[in-house]
């Protein structure tokens, strides 16, 4: 203890300059978004190259499993790409029956074919019918967690990959969280298990509008806030709504699990779900890009300054 003592008195002065340095480093990128976001990014790239290194080594004991779950991922994918293509194909169908009657089916099939490879013309066939708003980005997570009250993930994308801030990203199984920080070869996304972050869903079977966020408690479940429809039961699928650009209309993100109403207030009191993601296994995401966001985007600037 004595020796301890000696120390720090022999080296008081740098010590307290080192303490001082820390406090204005605080300070200056706690007071300067500038300064603040290059920290914040340069030290993504560094703590992921080396959560890369350490994960790489990690995932050497467990190739098999490794591999098995993204198998799982890509199946859980494809039939959801499946579903979305047929649903394409009945919509479409069923609009070319309204506008010429008189067609046969085989005529109505080339006429569709044909209207859409005038505007994807490197297309066949068979592609056309998988064109979608969407496109997927596929990641590995190196880092993350689920017991804090924010919460957050480090993957293996970033801005030389085409990730940029803001996007959603999911798994197979539902949603995850959306971009919040991006580096060269890395990001950080914020999960929804994290108590500032809401996403606008719906209920599936009829389309009850309402918000999911976070409480800070079970990492499995998750609130639906500002709900006043009374048509909410148990075992109902939240999904997210057409209100959000992060994700796609009706992507899963859990299912209702307790439904407490107050008929003073005339509206739901608490409304809990369990999320459709596992956030203790998460190994593979799949990053959102919205081929129209910045269209979309654009048109409602234009929209709100008139």
């Amino acid at each position: 203890m004595k020796e301890l003592i000696n120390f720090l008195y022999r080296f008081r002065n740098f010590l307290l300059f080192l303490l001082l340095e820390a406090v204005c480093f605080w300070l200056i990128i706690n007071h300067n978004t500038y300064q603040r976001i290059v920290v914040l990014t340069s030290a993504s790239s560094v703590v992921g190259t080396s959560l890369d290194m350490q994960n790489w080594i990690a995932t050497r004991w467990n190739l098999k499993d490794e591999n098995e779950h993204l198998l799982e991922e890509n199946a859980k994918l494809h039939s959801l790409l499946a579903s979305q293509i047929r649903k394409n194909q009945v919509n479409d169908t069923l609009a070319f029956n309204k506008l010429y009657p008189s067609f046969t089916q085989k005529q109505k099939d080339s006429l569709r074919l044909l209207s859409l490879s005038k505007k994807f013309k490197n297309l066949d066939s068979v592609q056309l019918l998988s064109v979608s708003e969407y496109q997927l980005v596929p990641a590995k997570v190196i880092k993350h967690s689920y017991l804090l009250e924010r919460n957050f993930l480090t993957i293996n994308k970033g801005s030389k990959q085409g990730i940029k801030k803001g996007m959603g990203v999911i798994t197979g199984s539902g949603i995850v969280g959306k971009i919040e920080v991006v580096s060269t070869n890395y990001a950080t996304v914020r999960s929804i298990l994290h108590i500032d972050y809401q996403v606008a869903s719906q209920i599936k079977r009829n389309g009850v509008n309402a918000t999911t966020q976070w409480d800070g408690t079970d990492y499995r479940k998750s609130n639906l806030l500002y709900t006043s429809a009374k048509d909410i039961k148990v075992g109902d699928t939240v999904v997210t709504s057409v209100e959000n650009n992060f994700y796609p209309k009706e992507f899963l993100v859990g299912y209702i699990e307790k439904v407490n109403f107050s008929s003073a207030k005339g509206n739901f009191n608490e409304v809990r779900m369990r999320l459709a993601t596992d956030f203790t296994t998460l190994s593979y995401v799949y990053i959102i890009e919205n081929n129209y966001k910045a269209e979309i985007d654009s048109l409602e600037e234009v929209t709100l300054e008139k």
